[in-house]
């Protein structure tokens, strides 16, 4: 989810773009655009994340089936299949909502932070307006990862997998 994420943001989906204007210094009719800032792109965090997380939740029904509730498979699997998608879809909803409306305000608040570790693998790293939109993008993502996780396990358990018997159930 994460790695689908990260991997969006730096390529065909980044979570901030620069806002260039042209500006005309009386140098005859050549424009010279200049960078003003950094816009928020919303869309475009809240479509990388929903990628990765339709993704993530292919990719987690077919383990939890294979390898957590593997007494499960054959007992009615599309019942379990709709069920583990809408507790997914509301997870997605909240973690949505949770990253598009704070990643740029973490950005501010961990980039000071995370700039001199990320300075040690990259020496040339610098804060920008689009980098410091991506980190707070990963962190909100993160945060987020944590509590969806969570509600993804607790209500896939009591209420999806609930007739998969606890003494045979794998740790």
């Amino acid at each position: 989810d994460l790695g689908i994420l990260t991997i969006l943001q730096m390529t065909i989906l980044p979570p901030a773009a620069y806002l260039s204007l042209p500006i005309d210094f009386n140098l005859g009719s050549l424009p010279f655009n200049f960078d003003v800032s950094a816009t928020p792109l919303d869309v475009n965090v809240a479509l990388a994340t929903t990628v990765a997380f339709v993704s993530a939740v292919i990719s987690n029904f077919i383990w939890t089936t294979l390898w957590v509730y593997p007494e499960s498979r054959g007992r009615g699997v599309r019942r379990q299949l709709i069920q583990f998608a809408f507790i997914s879809v509301i997870g997605w909803l909240a973690r949505t909502l949770w990253i598009t409306l704070t990643y740029v305000a973490i950005g501010a608040l961990v980039s000071p932070i995370l700039e001199p570790l990320i300075q040690i693998v990259q020496p040339s790293y610098e804060v920008n307006s689009v980098s410091e939109k991506g980190l707070g993008s990963i962190v909100a993502q993160l945060i987020a990862m944590v509590f969806v996780m969570l509600w993804n396990f607790f209500a896939n358990r009591y209420w999806t997998f609930n007739d998969v018997d606890n003494a045979n159930h794998r740790d």
